[in-house]
């Protein structure tokens, strides 16, 4: 059979490519650069330059052979569009395929996910016949936006093509396993200094290694009726503190539970918060009896020791044991200079996420109440004194901003500060600061020379932040390193960071505050709204 397959340089294609060839098929791999048609020509495949964009050369190619085995994406996409963006990319990719197929009787296989949310619940390992789940508004951003693209090959079979999905869980491990969620893992334990799980660690993933997964695009090539779902699993349900054991063990960390709640994860766990959570475990039972599939590879515990994730010489001496490593979780210090709502507000999402916080007021019982207020830990510092934080929240009224940066002086050289602060006048019916600038521009020029403020924090009402959830953190900064930072702080507390631009840009960020109240005074008639964006 002469097949057409994308993604032959991912991290399963070499894989699928070299059983197909072994088992005698003929193949085309679409490689779009040189370096990619040298890889893939070097498995023995012929190459077809082109590219996941051009809609009508995948037709071509689909046109010209026996049939297809997808397991490409538009990973360019994710920056800009994140998950959705790709998902709608590779829908319109499908269905090019089906008007190239249509009517043919040929295979195409493409690559579903375990992965996504709504299967934790089912009480058991899912199967191959439970039919794939509807995404919608609700699950923008998460795997299950791509379901799309299931249902949509499914579907090609009304049209008299043999389509099918084979779902892949939740870790594919080889030794040329660079990007996957297992890495990310060890790299993510590596910085940590400890190996963390979710709650009690009992939610399960599955796991199969990429020689076995390339066998079972292969049978379902071969064997697959129209519009089935194949499961590439071959373990079922690994408890994930199980994973995080076998990962501690051989990198001689502590494995340590992380609170399940919507703060510390995201500050722990960063953008995989929501993934270690699913539980995911997974049957294969009918892909093993109907496609004869039988694994013949290590499974994933075992695979940790192929010489590939730990490399000789990590790590020269163990650790110090799990009490002296809470310090360890807190990933920075953050000073607070103000008691009032927002300091509060912010404060105690940085404590849940792990920082360690160090409250500032003129009044020291008032700094030494909020401390005590928001974690143990928590700490108070001297007013004017350096700050312990290398990042410092400006959590006081405008009308004080000035006074406070003026009084710190030197002492706030080299610090990152954020200004929450909204330079509105007292009938909030405009802005106080000089045409042409903002708050945050006027704070600046107080400071020394090495200290960049970031403009932050200043579209979200305290009451609404201190309730949770993931809210959107518009950002302005001249400095790149400053932003960065404040980015991925705002991040770790379970909000969704945005940047905005330049210093200039607090303006308009300013502006926006000055319209929230409005519209909570008037057109909303509440003061529980935020300021959010919908990437469509």
């Amino acid at each position: 059979m002469h097949v057409f397959v994308t993604g032959g340089t991912g991290h399963s294609g070499p894989y699928i490519i070299s059983d197909l060839i072994a088992a005698g098929h003929e193949v085309t791999a679409l490689a779009r650069s040189d370096k990619s048609a040298e890889a893939v020509s070097a498995l023995g495949a012929k190459v077809r330059r082109g590219d996941l964009d051009d809609l009508d050369g995948l037709k071509a190619a689909a046109a010209d052979s026996d049939g297809v085995i997808h397991v490409a994406h538009r990973q360019d996409l994710l920056p800009t569009g994140g998950l959705d963006a790709v998902a709608a990319a590779e829908q319109k990719i499908m269905l090019a395929y089906g008007e190239a197929l249509k009517g043919t009787g040929k295979p195409l296989v493409t690559s579903g996910s375990i992965g996504s949310p709504g299967w934790e619940h089912l009480g058991r390992p899912a199967t191959e016949e439970d039919p794939t789940l509807s995404g919608g508004e609700k699950f923008k951003g998460t795997l299950r936006v791509r379901d799309i693209v299931e249902t949509t090959v499914l579907g090609l079979a009304e049209q008299g093509v043999r389509s099918s999905i084979v779902r892949i869980p939740t870790i594919m491990h080889s030794t040329s396993d660079n990007a996957g969620f297992l890495p990310i893992l060890i790299a993510l334990a590596k910085e940590k200094g400890v190996v963390g799980y979710p709650g009690d660690g009992k939610n399960n993933w599955s796991a199969v290694h990429a020689r076995d997964l390339a066998a079972v695009f292969r049978l379902a090539l071969e064997k697959s009726p129209a519009g089935r779902n194949w499961h590439a699993v071959a373990d079922e349900a690994i408890p994930l503190r199980k994973i995080a054991e076998a990962i501690s063990s051989r990198l001689n960390l502590p494995a340590v539970p992380i609170p399940a709640d919507e703060l510390m994860l995201p500050g722990f766990f960063g953008f995989l918060a929501n993934l270690v959570k699913l539980d995911v475990a997974a049957s294969s039972a009918i892909t093993r009896q109907t496609l004869g599939w039988d694994p013949t590879q290590p499974g994933l515990l075992e695979d940790l020791d192929n010489g590939h994730y730990f490399p000789a010489g990590w790590p020269a001496q163990r650790l110090p044991a799990i009490p002296q490593l809470f310090g360890r979780l807190h990933m920075s210090t953050i000073t607070i200079i103000g008691s009032g709502g927002m300091a509060a507000a912010i404060g105690g999402r940085t404590a849940k996420a792990g920082h360690t916080v160090e409250v500032v007021s003129r009044d020291p019982a008032k700094a030494r109440a909020r401390a005590d207020q928001l974690a143990v830990g928590a700490t108070t510092g001297t007013y004017g004194a350096a700050p312990a934080g290398d990042i410092v929240i400006l959590a006081v009224p405008y009308a004080s901003a000035a006074a406070v940066v003026a009084e710190y002086g030197d002492a706030l050289d080299g610090k990152v500060i954020i200004d929450i602060t909204n330079p509105i006048s007292p009938n909030a019916t405009g802005l106080v600061t000089p045409h042409g600038s903002s708050g945050a521009q006027e704070i600046a020029k107080g400071l020394p020379a090495g200290a960049h403020v970031v403009k932050a924090f200043n579209t979200l009402f305290g009451h609404v932040l201190a309730r949770g959830g993931r809210l959107d953190a518009f950002i302005a900064a001249d400095d790149p390193e400053a932003k960065a930072r404040v980015s991925t702080f705002t991040d770790s507390l379970g909000l969704r960071p945005f940047d905005i631009g330049g210093l200039h840009m607090a303006q308009t960020l300013e502006a926006l505050g000055l319209m929230l109240i409005g519209l909570a005074k008037n057109g909303a008639g509440t003061w529980d709204i935020a300021l959010n964006v919908d990437l469509l």
